[in-house]
């Protein structure tokens, strides 16, 4: 999750304890940064972004499949 305040939505899904791999970061390059080396040892993921037009969270899913080689 996105955002200082994001940290109690992991700590939540974390006490579920659902298989669920969670983290936060304050910004979006450290999201980004962490979602690469987090897949990169993933055979598959299932990735969830979901935020407001206002967080351009389409620069964290263009950035991903940039790297990963995906089309759009």
């Amino acid at each position: 999750t996105l955002g200082a305040l994001s940290q109690y939505i992991v700590s939540a899904a974390e006490r579920e304890k659902r298989g669920l791999h969670t983290f936060w970061t304050e910004d979006q390059e450290a999201m980004i940064h962490e979602l690469k080396q987090r897949l990169t040892s993933q055979r598959r993921a299932v990735i969830l972004v979901k935020g407001s037009r206002g967080m351009k969270m389409e620069r964290i899913v263009e950035s991903l499949l940039a790297h990963f080689g995906c089309e759009r």
